[in-house]
């Protein structure tokens, strides 16, 4: 019988496990940069996941917002957002925080000089897949009738299909032909102990450390702690989803609400609205409350 986990999917599990773990978590930086073809030296660095600490706009954006932010050094800083739920505008969203880091990083004052020295590695982990379904894609801003003429090299944005990553690893008998990176992103998709340590077998790691990481794995997921989080994350994910909806039903609430102000006949307000007449009597009732 295999092994239910917590997957590495969910912020708090990620978090718990990749923060206590700075070895496969230099791996996982390692084979980010290695596959984007990125030249910094992070040997012996001792990196920290730091939650984003940028002014955050709204309620939603306090909900949603899931990213680390990893300082690589004075000039690289490499961002992880995870995704688990795939939502209009989730692409805008992480350019958004994505453009938030570089605009703080240049708010802080620095002299031009210094500030066009600074590169931003935006990651997205998704558990969905990319518009050409490859299990990884990168972006740069480059003019769109010459893909040799680069705007900027500043951002790159890397988008990751943790799922696709997942398949490859389990199709391919060749395991060697996939990625260090597609290996480490196809983890973060499993829901079983078993799975993490058969893709393990295959990462350059030794036995203590992918011992260290399968325990590090399976503590966080019993960890109450991590066990509550995880709730709050699928009920954001699930608000979400139900976001359009929920803010239709409040806008005809509203409109309902003024109707009854201004003394609309109850039959002729659940005709206009497609409300019942009790739905709008409960609405009544309510503003007398």
């Amino acid at each position: 019988m295999k092994t239910k986990i917590l997957s590495l999917s969910y912020n708090a599990m990620f978090k718990a496990v990749f923060s206590n773990n700075k070895v496969i978590l230099s791996k996982l930086i390692e084979a980010i940069l290695e596959h984007s073809y990125i030249n910094i030296d992070i040997k012996d660095k001792d990196f920290i996941i730091k939650n984003n600490e940028l002014p955050i706009d709204n309620y939603n954006d306090k909900q949603l917002i899931c990213d680390y932010i990893i300082k690589l050094d004075n000039i690289n800083d490499l961002n992880i957002e995870l995704n688990r739920k795939q939502y209009p505008g989730v692409v805008e969203r992480n350019m958004t925080y994505s453009f938030k880091i570089y605009y703080e990083h240049f708010n802080r004052g620095n002299e031009y000089s210094e500030f066009k020295k600074y590169n931003l590695i935006q990651v997205n982990f998704n558990k969905f897949k990319n518009p050409n379904n490859k299990s990884i894609n990168k972006y740069y801003l480059l003019d769109a009738n010459d893909s040799k003429n680069f705007l900027s090299k500043s951002i790159c944005i890397i988008n990751i299909d943790i799922e696709e990553c997942y398949k490859l690893v389990y199709n391919n008998i060749c395991k060697e032909e996939i990625s260090e990176l597609e290996k480490l992103a196809a983890i973060l998709y499993c829901d079983y102990l078993e799975d993490i340590s058969s893709i393990l077998e295959s990462v350059r790691l030794d036995n203590m450390e992918k011992e260290k990481f399968i325990n590090d794995i399976n503590n966080a997921s019993c960890d109450k702690n991590n066990q509550e989080a995880i709730k709050l994350e699928d009920n954001i994910e699930y608000r979400f989803e139900l976001t359009k909806e929920e803010t239709l039903r409040e806008k005809t609430i509203d409109v309902i609400k003024n109707m009854l102000k201004k003394d609309y006949d109850i039959k002729e307000i659940s005709d206009i609205t497609g409300k019942s007449t009790k739905e709008i009597k409960e609405i009544e009732k309510s503003m007398k409350d």
